[in-house]
């Protein structure tokens, strides 16, 4: 396999029609696997994500191949109301199919992590499924321990 040259950036405000296509296509993939997970339509993520882009609460990051948008990154920084310290959470990323494989996901897991040394954090959260053993193996390889599992529910209608 021939290696492809990427960089990885921040995201800035100009980018929010590439974010939202490329977390379209991330939540249309986690429904086929988690139907509980809604696909928020174009027009929801529009007005959702701006906001999150501006706040300094939320990290955005692009992975680009000659300069075309290939994947993203999301993490967010909140504090908690039971401790008052701060914590992250690896949010979301996504990595075009064509482009899995070959370093990105990792770089920009490893720039998130990077980005995020510059906080006083108490801890950082991630949450994936159980079926998905290659984001399992990039926290691993980056330090991550497995430390529970979330269980999900539909809420009952009345």
């Amino acid at each position: 396999m021939k290696k492809i040259n990427f960089t990885i950036r921040k995201a800035t405000p100009k980018d929010i029609k590439t974010i939202v296509d490329l977390r379209r296509k991330l939540d249309v993939f986690e429904h086929r696997y988690n139907p509980l997970n809604p696909v928020p339509s174009r027009a929801e993520l529009l007005r959702q994500i701006p906001g999150y882009i501006k706040d300094k609460n939320f990290l955005f990051f692009i992975a680009e191949v000659e300069g075309r948008p290939v994947g993203f990154s999301v993490v967010s920084i909140k504090k908690s109301e039971h401790t008052k310290k701060k914590t992250a959470s690896l949010d979301a990323i996504w990595v075009e199919p064509r482009y899995r494989r070959q370093g990105i996901g990792r770089a920009l897991t490893d720039t998130r992590l990077k980005q995020l040394a510059k906080y006083k954090l108490a801890k950082i959260l991630v949450y994936i499924r159980p079926d998905n053993t290659p984001s399992q193996a990039n926290i691993k390889s980056f330090g991550g321990v497995h430390t529970y599992n979330v269980y999900q529910f539909k809420p009952k209608k009345k």
